[in-house]
């Protein structure tokens, strides 16, 4: 029997008014508890039990709890004012009296509940022994129908209990007389119903049309020769589109069954607000920024009224007193569907019209409209907000956020020790004229005296700062700021120093000053001593190696090509370089730009704003590699590795500038690339080439190598030749070549003297 009583619901902490959901559900577990018959158990049954009713949310803030003594832990009792302390926080008197004062009965809120409603409010507001006179007067004060407060002021000696009688009997009385208006109503369609079905139909009778969503005569079609926004076809609305009609099964609800969801309607709104020309709003609390003025249509009378944008609501709103001030009487259609505001409020329209809206940016576009007889703000749904262009639907880029401690973790060499200049400790030049500046000490609090102690200590021991115990002519004022760790950082403020000094002023050089100032022979020296001093690995590329730089050499091309057509035409060539930069790469679809920003670049070239969105692009390197690894695995079908060569190996050499294969030993292998090797050429110049550029050479070579050759820069030209610190030029060396024809002069030519 126990299992057929139902357990209350975990209870949701972070929404809604936690105190007034522990209150109930307190209650429901008392009753679930003696129910059950395990009120009587132990006490750390009970805590079990209510851990487990109470879900994983309530479960982490136990484990939050602090029991003082922790014994307490296993005590029901303790365990429940634990939960009651977290779930009544202070309380503000004032606030909840503003609350009680403020209510006031709601459009279709029974009188029971309303009472229900101020007795809950008056709990909090410590009235004491006022409380009922002041429930009294709110009910009084708070009723909507003003008949009956009329009546509840003429009483004499008027109390709660009796107030509410008079209210109880008003609301029933008036509920008896709608049901019998109801009741009477169908009677008389029931027998009007009857008297038509044998009558013919008409054919002037409204009936509801396809094209414009309206209920009208034969040939009165308002849509009758306009545009529709949709298809730009003829004599139909919008949302009667024919292109929007699908062929699917659709399971359909009856029209008198329908609940259609808006925002609240309760914000109350002058008439002396509103005049024909234009609608003014007069609103607090909400942003202007959710108000926008639209010109309506209607019976060719335009106005201007401003409605608020709730894209919450499903349908839009328009009361009937905007209407009635503007002095139009449009022909309403009739609807069945019912209105839910907030607070789930129902409201009866009075009935549904279609308006041609227009906007700054769009005009006569045919909106819905549902009229209700309320006082409140005109209301733009979502739907109509979309089809105006008055929102705009935004993506949102979420970037992963690197925390403080990841930065230290992963740089953790520069943030280890304190940095220092790695040359000689700079000498501050003061100016001839320069007068020494003595400021007085400034004091320190107490509180941070031994702080200051022991950071100045520390700074002295890491050799930072050093102690003055003689006199000097120069003493600036010392600032101390406290860090939010509680460390102190201490500053000094010379600015009197500052203006005595004297300061260095270069022009730092740019790259293209250090590569013209620069010789051809001393680029790849300078550069080594460079690398060397810094302390970081270099690797030369093949110039003339197209698998190594082939990609790179083709794009500085395309880029150079690009800049000399722009300097033909004497256009920017920076337009081109941004055309190529808004390229897709082949094998990956996206371009540069894509790459770099997550988006395409606006150019002059013609292209969908759908395209120019941004969007976010994952796993780019890993695209790339696997490219590259496709690229590898089809050369390498064809390829084959080549053989390692020797020391004091013949081979040869291409010259790559008369493509021709010349003689050359083997001096070295290259520790760090296994593909290339130091040879020297026949006219004992030491050079570094790749493997794919030598060839072994069963012809002996009269090319002695020495142990001592200095490997030299691999840049230099082909005319010198740098061997132990000698050079010689290829025209002095005599170098023997094959045979050739011999050619002859003609003997006429020998008249002749050049």
């Amino acid at each position: 029997m126990m299992d057929t009583f139902r357990p209350p619901a975990p209870l949701k902490f972070s929404i809604g008014n936690v105190k007034e959901k522990w209150r109930k559900w307190r209650q429901e577990l008392e009753n679930y508890l003696l129910a059950t018959e395990k009120d009587e158990r132990a006490d750390k049954i009970k805590i079990a039990i209510l851990l487990n009713l109470l879900g994983s949310e309530g479960l982490e803030i136990f484990n939050t709890f602090k029991f003082e003594p922790p014994e307490s832990q296993k005590n029901y009792s303790e365990v429940l004012k634990k939960f009651e302390e977290y779930c009544s926080p202070r309380q503000n008197v004032v606030y909840e009296r503003y609350k009680f004062f403020s209510c006031v009965q709601q459009e279709g809120q029974a009188i029971e509940c309303y009472v229900t409603q101020l007795k809950t409010l008056a709990s909090t507001c410590e009235f004491e022994e006022q409380e009922n006179g002041l429930i009294r007067d709110r009910i009084v004060l708070g009723i909507r129908d003003s008949g009956l407060k009329e009546r509840l002021l003429r009483e004499s000696g008027l109390g709660l209990e009796k107030a509410i009688e008079i209210v109880r009997a008003a609301e029933t009385s008036r509920e008896q007389l709608r049901s019998m208006k109801e009741e009477t109503a169908a009677t008389v369609n029931s027998v009007k119903r009857n008297r038509r079905q044998n009558q013919p139909e008409q054919s002037s009778q409204d009936y509801e049309c396809k094209k414009c969503g309206r209920k009208h005569k034969p040939r009165e079609c308002p849509a009758y020769g306009k545009v529709c926004t949709k298809c730009n076809k003829k004599n139909h609305f919008a949302f009667k589109c024919f292109q929007n009609s699908k062929n699917i099964h659709e399971m359909k609800v009856p029209e008198n069954e329908l609940e259609i969801y808006i925002d609240s309607v309760t914000e109350k709104v002058q008439e002396n607000e509103l005049n024909s020309d234009s609608m003014n709003k007069n609103v607090e609390i909400v942003s202007e920024t959710w108000y926008k003025s639209v010109t309506l249509n209607v019976n060719d009378k335009y106005f201007e009224v401003d409605f608020k944008l709730d894209t919450g609501a499903e349908v839009n709103i328009l009361p009937l007193y905007v209407l009635n001030i503007v002095k139009v009487k449009p022909k309403l259609s009739e609807t069945n569907l019912s209105l839910t505001a907030y607070g789930n409020f129902k409201l009866k329209p009075e009935g549904t019209i279609i308006i041609n809206c227009s906007t700054s940016k769009l005009k006569n576009i045919p909106l819905q409209f549902y009229v209700v007889n309320v006082k409140s703000k005109p209301i733009l749904g979502l739907k109509g907000c979309l089809e105006l262009k008055l929102i705009e639907r935004i993506d949102a880029i979420e970037c992963s956020k690197i925390s403080k401690n990841e930065l230290i973790k992963q740089y953790k060499d520069v943030f280890t020790g304190t940095g220092e200049f790695p040359d000689e400790p700079y000498h501050i030049t003061l100016k001839d004229n320069a007068i020494p500046v003595i400021h007085p000490p400034r004091r320190v609090p107490q509180a941070l005296q031994p702080k200051l102690k022991e950071t100045l200590d520390k700074l002295e021991k890491e050799k930072i700062v050093s102690k003055v115990n003689k006199p000097t002519d120069w003493v600036q004022s010392l600032v101390i700021v406290e860090k939010p760790n509680g460390n102190l950082r201490l500053c000094l403020d010379p600015r009197d120093l500052n203006k005595v000094i004297k300061r260095e002023h270069y022009q730092i050089p740019s790259a293209d000053d250090i590569i013209s100032r620069l010789e051809a022979n001393n680029i790849s020296y300078i550069y080594k001593k460079f690398a060397n001093d810094w302390d970081f690995n270099y690797a030369f590329i093949s110039p003339h190696y197209s698998p190594s730089n082939g990609m790179v050499e083709r794009a500085v091309g395309t880029a150079k090509g690009i800049m000399r057509k722009a300097k033909e035409d004497r256009k920017d060539y920076f337009v081109g370089l941004m055309e190529y930069r808004n390229t897709p790469i082949s094998g990956l679809n996206l371009s540069p730009a894509q790459i770099m920003f997550n988006r395409r670049l606006k150019t002059k070239l013609p292209i969908s704003n759908k395209l120019l969105n941004a969007e976010l692009f994952n796993n780019i390197r890993e695209k790339l590699i696997m490219r590259q690894n496709i690229q590898k695995f089809y050369y390498d079908k064809t390829a084959h590795p080549l053989s390692e060569l020797k020391q004091k190996e013949n081979v040869r050499i291409l010259n790559f500038k008369n493509k021709t294969w010349e003689p050359a030993v083997i001096v070295s292998k290259h520790k760090l690339h296994p593909r290339s090797y130091f040879v020297k050429d026949q006219f004992g110049k030491i050079l570094r080439r790749n493997r794919k550029h030598i060839r072994k050479s069963n012809t002996p070579f009269n090319i002695e190598t020495d142990p001592n050759d200095e490997i030299i820069n691999t840049s230099q030209s082909d005319s010198e030749v740098t061997l132990n610190s000698q050079t010689f030029n290829r025209s002095d060396c005599n170098v023997q070549r094959r045979s050739h024809r011999v050619r002859k002069p003609p003997s006429y030519l020998s008249d002749y003297v050049v």
